[in-house]
């Protein structure tokens, strides 16, 4: 819940008039802002989990758009019991900064190229009781190759397929970092630009 307030106040704070900016001498470029939110299918601990997000960007020309976004699982997976130990549930959401470039004219139908750079928190806890019995910090990167297709003037429906690269997890009971890392595809719907 915490994780989808951030991403509301985040796009509410980046929503707002377009901006006229000087470039170099007498070239000028309109800033423009667009939000999305999706559904995002990914490999986690070698099991299939699914995840909503969404994301704020603004755009500067046509090409480059800088913003943030966030992903969080939509239900715990469950890690199976080991000896005499009793089953866990894992739950896992990041958020970062993105920077996108896109490799078609805008308003048309393409594909482009998305980084996100950030962080991320791994909780474990007990499935029926909900106590939490550990969690962890880690640093993510996950390159994404972007299709977007145009559906109005305002709207488009953006497919995105990546990997999620982990680092710094070190404190989970039975959770490695190459358990965060994996595959993603995502769908999302844009709204903009505004």
């Amino acid at each position: 819940m915490h994780h989808s307030l951030c991403l509301t106040l985040a796009a509410l704070a980046t929503v707002g008039v377009p901006v006229q900016g000087q470039l170099t001498g007498s070239e000028s470029t309109t800033a423009t802002t667009f939000v999305s939110a999706g559904l995002r299918r990914t490999s986690l601990r070698n099991s299939g989990a699914w995840m909503v997000g969404g994301e704020a960007r603004i755009s500067f020309g046509t090409a480059f758009s800088l913003g943030g976004g966030g992903w969080a699982m939509a239900k715990p997976l469950g890690i199976p019991s080991v000896a005499s130990e009793s089953d866990l549930q894992l739950a896992v959401s990041y958020a970062g900064v993105q920077a996108e470039y896109r490799l078609w004219p805008a308003q048309a139908a393409g594909i482009g190229l998305r980084l996100l750079a950030g962080a991320g928190s791994a909780k474990v806890s007990l499935p029926i009781v909900g106590t939490e019995l550990a969690a962890d910090n880690f640093g993510i990167v996950e390159p994404e190759i972007v299709g977007i297709l145009p559906m109005h003037d305002f709207a488009a429906l953006r497919t995105r397929v990546g990997y999620r690269f982990v680092y710094g997890v070190e404190d989970l009971p039975r959770v490695d970092p190459k358990h965060l890392r994996g595959a993603t595809l995502t769908l999302s719907l844009m709204l903009g630009p505004f």
